[in-house]
């Protein structure tokens, strides 16, 4: 987290936390999706703007500096990952998730009480 505070742009594979955690920080993508969820995160990384995506097949030095040259030139893709920066924030999102586990585990009165 600490990397991606200093960053201006991410190379991911398009995994979902990885995404998440750069999207918190207002940094955009380049996405290389390999497998499982990531062609489904990279697509939504191209529809919102947050960056750019390729194949694996298409990727060259020369393809990804491409890449790397649009993302940090074009503002679109800062000023999207900005805005999703702001949303993430808003929405509080691990502490949302975690008094779900916690209420589905009956434990939400027992952890108030400690605190």
């Amino acid at each position: 987290m600490d990397l991606l505070k200093q960053t201006s742009v991410c190379i991911t594979h398009a995994g979902l936390n990885t995404v998440l955690e750069s999207l918190a920080q207002g940094v955009p993508q380049v996405a290389i999706p390999v497998a499982f969820d990531q062609p489904g995160v990279a697509a939504r990384i191209a529809n919102k703007q947050t960056g750019v995506v390729t194949s694996l097949d298409e990727l060259t030095a020369e393809h990804l500096s491409t890449l790397l040259n649009e993302v940090l030139t074009n503002p679109v893709y800062q000023r999207n990952a900005r805005k999703l920066q702001k949303a993430i924030a808003e929405a509080n999102g691990l502490a949302v998730a975690a008094d779900l586990v916690e209420e589905s585990l009956g434990v939400t009165d027992t952890i108030q009480a400690a605190r």
